[in-house]
């Protein structure tokens, strides 16, 4: 009888290893992560430019190092990680709602030779990727701010292209056929080039409303804007809201918008029809850094005591801004917020002496 119960449980622990279906999160803690606390689950002292968490299938996780650079994927929540490629560095990259194994990323090529904006696109979760139009102009120092999918046509994604250079500005470049043609937005589109749109600061792909994309835009001569598409880019519109100079960063899902700058937020929960504004002055810190709705409607926020400071705090509101908690007392620098609902998960970017990727479990 014992030797019968010991094959079973070798039998189980090569299946296991070998069989490639998705499991459950808590199959791959081994210590179960602790509500309420951050746990590394990677890169313990190494500087990460960006990463993503698969919206449909989170056990799958791609990360972009800084030193030493490269590309790196799990499939197992972070339980053992795979170089991918080590040429291949980005600062923007996204999975698709719609389709789970497709993931874009951009990555500027020799720079200081071609100028030329490169984007990659994988349909194995990152496991391998595809170069795919490369004959955009752009600027010298390019910098991948942001990548957006819809969430329907995965044939469709924005690019948010700032620079390294802090007083060039960024724009939006676009594809509407899976990146076989990829062109600046003013030349795609009428519509925005009428704007006369000198700078972008953020951009927005609605995941519950397919064609619909909002950015932070300023119009030549005036303050910042919420300018938006309801047909992929086609057509755009302004927004009344008068927003102060500030206001850079926007974040949105369904009916739910909020944007945000040092010291003010401003929240929709009607698609932006109406807007309520949300001082920050009774929070310990004051400064936004990121701003993270999620697809069950919470909202994150991540402040700083400063413009340029290194410390940040993150709070949470689960009924659309009415009021909101502190997650903890860590004032470690944190960005790149992302969250696993399946999971309950919150991950993040740290650096300084805690550098490395985490997870906070609520």
């Amino acid at each position: 009888m014992k030797t019968i119960l010991f094959s079973f449980l070798i039998f189980l622990f090569f299946y296991g290893c070998s069989n490639d279906n998705l499991v459950n999160t808590n199959n791959f803690n081994s210590p179960p992560a602790q509500q309420n606390e951050f746990d590394l689950i990677g890169f313990e002292g190494k500087s990460i430019f960006t990463f993503e968490v698969n919206p449909v299938n989170p056990n799958y996780i791609i990360v972009s190092t800084k030193s030493p650079r490269g590309l790196y994927l799990t499939s197992n929540f972070g339980r053992n990680w795979t170089q991918i490629d080590s040429n291949i560095v980005t600062t923007a990259m996204k999975y698709s709602l719609n389709n789970p194994e497709t993931i874009y990323l951009c990555n500027v090529r020799d720079v200081s030779n071609h100028y030329y904006g490169l984007v990659y696109k994988s349909t194995n979760y990152g496991r391998s990727f595809s170069g795919l139009d490369s004959s955009l102009r752009t600027w010298p120092m390019a910098r991948p701010l942001k990548i957006e999918i819809d969430p329907l046509n995965t044939e469709i994604f924005y690019l948010h292209l700032g620079s390294y250079i802090p007083t060039d500005p960024a724009d939006i470049i676009i594809s509407r056929n899976g990146g076989k043609n990829i062109n600046h937005l003013s030349s795609a589109s009428n519509s925005y080039s009428q704007l006369q749109v000198q700078d972008i600061l953020d951009i927005c792909v609605n995941p519950k409303r397919t064609g619909s994309i909002f950015t932070i835009g300023s119009p030549i001569y005036n303050d910042p804007k919420i300018l938006y598409s309801t047909d992929f880019g086609e057509n755009w519109a302004i927004n009344d809201l008068t927003l102060n100079s500030f206001m850079k960063k926007i974040s949105c899902f369904d009916e739910i918008i909020v944007i945000g700058g040092n010291n003010s937020l401003a929240i929709s929960i009607d698609n932006g029809k109406n807007f309520s504004i949300v001082s920050t002055s009774n929070f310990e810190y004051t400064f936004l850094n990121e701003i993270l709705v999620t697809n069950d409607k919470k909202i994150f926020i991540s402040l700083m005591p400063g413009i340029n400071s290194k410390n940040t705090l993150i709070y949470l509101s689960d009924d659309k801004g009415q009021s909101w908690k502190k997650l903890s007392n860590d004032t470690d620098y944190k960005y790149n917020l992302r969250y696993d609902s399946n999971n309950r998960f919150l991950y993040m970017i740290k650096e300084g002496d805690n550098s490395g990727l985490y997870r906070f479990k609520l």
